[in-house]
């Protein structure tokens, strides 16, 4: 979302491919500074630094493991400079058309790609006519990032609905564990009474087979699944009178503990 970011998202779009391109930075501005940076970051090489103070062009040139050169030597040197950043304090222009039309020819019509991120502008405007070269200024990169910013809100929509699904299936979920001990009672006190009345009834009739008693079993275990069915899902719902179910199936089924069940 920085206009350092876009001059290289723009450099993509002319270049495909960054890796193995060279690079050079006329002006050592911070802005010019951060774009090398993320030059470098997408596989630019052979970085050279071009500054009115020569030892300042030193001094940030082994910071990216380039080399430096004296400002007025960088016209002979952008014939074999694929891009070119520019941020100088100089009150006029310091590239003319007609320097870039001698480069052009000796780079055989090669494509350079230009980003003028003085104020004012230190590139002449005219270089942007002509062909294969791709000239940029601060306004064009605030393009770029408001068109970045633009798509950036389009994909935070979607993440907030995303986030706002997920939290209503947690909440859903986080409301139906407070029945889940009641839910596990009522499944416990219906197995139980199930085995009872199984033990009971296979005692009054021992000559029974072991496929009557598994059938008679399958019917039992039947029976009590659809019995407590729905009061298991009434618990399990996001209802807003929770508690006053949880307490009233609990009364019903006797889950309150012995005391509550004598009385």
């Amino acid at each position: 979302m920085s206009i350092s970011f876009a001059a290289v998202e723009l450099a993509k779009k002319i270049f495909t491919d960054l890796a193995g391109k060279s690079f050079m930075l006329l002006g050592a501005g911070e802005m010019a500074e951060l774009a090398a940076k993320h030059m470098m970051n997408n596989g630019v090489q052979d970085i050279i630094v071009a500054n009115r103070t020569y030892e300042r062009g030193c001094e940030l040139s082994r910071e990216f493991n380039g080399r430096a050169i004296r400002f007025e030597d960088f016209p002979a040197e952008l014939v074999h400079t694929d891009i070119v950043i520019c941020s100088t304090g100089a009150p006029t222009f310091v590239l003319l058309k007609e320097h870039m039309q001698k480069v052009m020819k000796e780079r055989k019509q090669k494509p350079v790609f230009i980003i003028d991120i003085s104020v004012p502008r230190n590139i002449d405007p005219g270089i942007n006519d002509m062909d294969n070269v791709y000239l940029y200024d601060v306004d064009d990169l605030k393009g770029v990032v408001d068109t970045n910013i633009s798509e950036r809100q389009k994909e935070a929509a979607k993440a907030e609905a995303i986030v706002e699904d997920e939290i209503e299936t947690f909440h859903k979920w986080l409301m139906t564990l407070d029945s889940v001990p009641t839910v596990v009672a009522l499944r416990e006190r219906a197995d139980a009474i199930r085995k009872e009345e199984l033990e009971r009834f296979f005692n009054r009739f021992p000559s029974l087979g072991e496929k009557e008693r598994k059938a008679i079993e399958g019917l039992a275990g039947s029976i009590i699944n659809k019995l407590i069915h729905a009061p298991t899902v009434a618990l399990k719902n996001d209802a807003e009178d929770k508690d006053v179910l949880i307490a009233l199936i609990k009364r019903l089924y006797g889950l309150n503990g012995e005391d509550d069940e004598k009385e």
